[in-house]
């Protein structure tokens, strides 16, 4: 029902920004069969440079280990914005405010869902 959320034009992130929540890593990778069904932070990589490609604004809420240094430097480097899954999404109001606060959601499937063509993104 849209009427429980509605559009808002001033907002926390100021509606600039294109959005995401997730995890970097979840479940484990495998490999069966010679395909490898990985995490969202192997598809993630190849799109890196799209802030500096783009001209867009982007913040992730991701949920990213502090020991993921090279991935966490390339998107600084990048101009990918993080925030902290927790803060911006932990309670279902937050939730519903980063929502309403973004320009439009960016997502990423992660690779495991690419290649066993599941139905999640194709």
């Amino acid at each position: 029902m849209l009427d429980h959320w509605p559009a808002v034009a001033d907002s926390a992130a100021g509606g600039d920004f294109l959005t995401s929540i997730g995890n970097w890593r979840s479940y484990g990778s495998i490999e069966h069969d010679g395909v490898r069904y990985g995490q969202r932070a192997h598809s993630f990589r190849q799109f890196f440079d799209l802030p500096r490609r783009t001209g867009e604004s982007f913040l992730m809420a991701l949920s990213i280990h502090p020991d993921e240094k090279l991935d966490l430097a390339a998107l600084a480097a990048n101009e990918w914005r993080l925030a902290d899954p927790a803060q911006v999404a932990g309670t279902p109001d937050s939730y519903q405010r980063f929502i309403q606060s973004s320009k439009a959601e960016f997502g990423i499937a992660k690779s495991g869902y690419v290649a066993s063509r599941c139905g999640w993104y194709q």
